[in-house]
């Protein structure tokens, strides 16, 4: 975790949600539950924003996240399901970008 020197400067909640504890695995659980939070019941197209080797997905490819990945899933590196080719798939959260716009999704993202 960066010293308080390295962080960006953003708002005091936003610093909440960041750095809110100081145990790997609690934050990482605390990350999941608000990410899964902020993408319940909404169905918000994202494009790929790079490639990765560990994602089938191309730069520019068109996206829906149906939800999170499982929690286990989810340790070091936040990864969401979508649909590709006839079966979902987890697809780490960062490699997407929102397209429109949803407060709830956009925040989290960027977050």
């Amino acid at each position: 975790m960066p010293n308080s020197e390295s962080r960006p400067q953003h708002a005091p909640a936003r610093e909440t949600r960041i750095y809110a504890h100081s145990d790997p695995e609690v934050r990482a659980l605390d990350w999941y539950y608000y990410l899964q939070d902020a993408f319940a019941g909404i169905r918000v197209k994202y494009r790929c924003r790079h490639e990765r080797s560990i994602s089938p997905l191309k730069k520019g490819d068109l996206v829906t996240v149906l939800g999170m990945a499982p929690s286990s899933e989810c340790m070091r590196e936040m990864f969401v399901m979508i649909q590709h080719a006839e079966k979902q798939i987890a697809v780490p959260l960062s490699q997407l970008e929102l397209i429109g716009e949803d407060v709830n999704a956009s925040e989290a993202i960027n977050d």
